[in-house]
């Protein structure tokens, strides 16, 4: 199979703004980057931007895009995906999703967001209505023939969905996404979806099968979190090794772990009712120190950092704690990209409440019902010890553990 990805760039300025919403950044970002950081994984993906010298529309662009594409002789791709710039919400899974209603022959794929609420369409109450959003999907041959028609009849259309059930006569078939992804139009929207993107990442969503042959050192291995990823690794097929605090220390700021011939790091230390001092080098500052080493000795593979939910929001009582986990995915974040340029592949997991001894002393009152399991965050680490994906945070909350 063979497929394009076009991301479609409308250059519109924001409401009340002067530049278009895709040639803004989020995080330091642009938001078209967040498209293409998906699409590109699935095929050719070109970027169409809407001209203001020679009025050509998108729809004009796509149309030569996929006459060009008509003509190589590669051949044409099987199946073209079409997706707005201005929404950088997009999922792998969403993707997935949609390639796989096209393999099953739908020649119309769209997702899609039912809104369920107090609907008013203008003189009367709706109980339901679908918002049609995107990637949407299609076989080339269709499309390409989709746009020769609008070319002819020289009408325009807000989207290659609308544009195809007008062509063809046909209803579309929808993906449910799992959370809307709103087109961005003004700068509260970028606001929102700034928000989202911060705490919202998708996790990678294959387990690992095997992890035979690999070497992994792990920090912390006593508590609860860390005793689950032994037990994963060893059913993996992998080798670890987790230091007692005897053995290495990671109060002692002169006390850093030996990387040797170790192809991950899982760190799982930490420190809750210590001293300040204590707390910031356990679960800050001996972060950075491995990241320093790994860096200076040359180190290539993947760490693991486990952070808190209390890093989104400083909980009460434990204000250090939080400030710790809070600089730990600030570290993560500012430092990924440039040591994955190195080969350090450098992510974390910051879940909510655990199932551990720990948090039994904390919150004694709360069911083990009510957290999540140390296996399923284990679970979740599991997919990061062997990857190329650097920079995410993963958020994990109870209620949204079913993967």
């Amino acid at each position: 199979m063979r497929l394009a990805a076009l991301i479609l760039a409308r250059v519109r300025p924001l409401k009340g703004g002067h530049m278009a919403a895709e040639k803004m950044s989020l995080h330091g970002k642009a938001v078209v980057d967040y498209s293409l950081d998906v699409l590109r994984h699935y095929g050719e993906t070109v970027v169409i931007t809407e001209s203001s010298t020679t009025g050509e529309d998108w729809e004009d662009q796509v149309l030569k895009v996929l006459r060009r594409m008509s003509l190589d002789s590669a051949g044409a791709p099987d199946f073209v995906l079409q997706h707005d710039a201005t929404r950088p919400l997009i999922t792998h899974q969403s993707i997935r999703d949609v390639i796989s209603l096209l393999l099953q022959g739908k020649e119309i794929v769209t997702a899609s967001v039912k809104a369920r609420d107090s609907l008013w369409s203008g003189d009367s109450f709706l109980e339901e209505a679908t918002s049609l959003q995107t990637p949407e999907g299609f076989p080339f041959t269709v499309l390409l023939k989709a746009h020769e028609w609008r070319s002819e009849l020289r009408k325009t259309f807000a989207s290659g969905t609308e544009l195809v059930v007008s062509c063809l006569g046909a209803s579309p078939t929808l993906v449910p996404l799992a959370f809307s992804n709103n087109r961005i139009e003004t700068h509260e929207d970028m606001a929102a979806a700034e928000g989202i993107l911060k705490f919202g990442q998708e996790s990678i969503a294959e387990d690992p099968r095997d992890l035979e042959g690999l070497h992994v050192l792990v920090l912390g291995g006593s508590g609860g979190i860390g005793k689950a990823c032994i037990e994963f690794l060893e059913e993996l097929g992998a080798t670890c090794h987790a230091p007692s605090r005897q053995e290495l220390d990671l109060r002692d700021e002169y006390s850093y772990p030996n990387l040797g011939n170790y192809h991950a790091v899982i760190h799982t230390a930490g420190e809750y009712g210590a001293s300040p001092e204590d707390i910031m080098q356990v679960n800050f500052f001996s972060c950075l120190n491995l990241l320093a080493q790994a860096e200076s000795r040359q180190w290539r593979g993947n760490i693991v950092f486990i952070s808190s939910s209390s890093s989104t929001w400083g909980r009460p009582g434990i204000p250090v704690y939080s400030a710790s986990k809070a600089a730990l995915n600030a570290l993560v974040e500012s430092e990924a990209d440039r040591l994955a340029a190195k080969g350090i592949f450098v992510n974390v997991v910051a879940p909510a409440k655990v199932s551990t001894r720990l948090q039994s002393i904390i919150n004694p009152s709360l069911s083990s019902e009510m957290m999540l399991s140390p296996r399923y965050v284990a679970r979740i680490v599991m997919r990061y010890i062997h990857t190329n994906q650097s920079g995410c945070l993963v958020f994990l909350r109870k209620g949204l553990d079913a993967a």
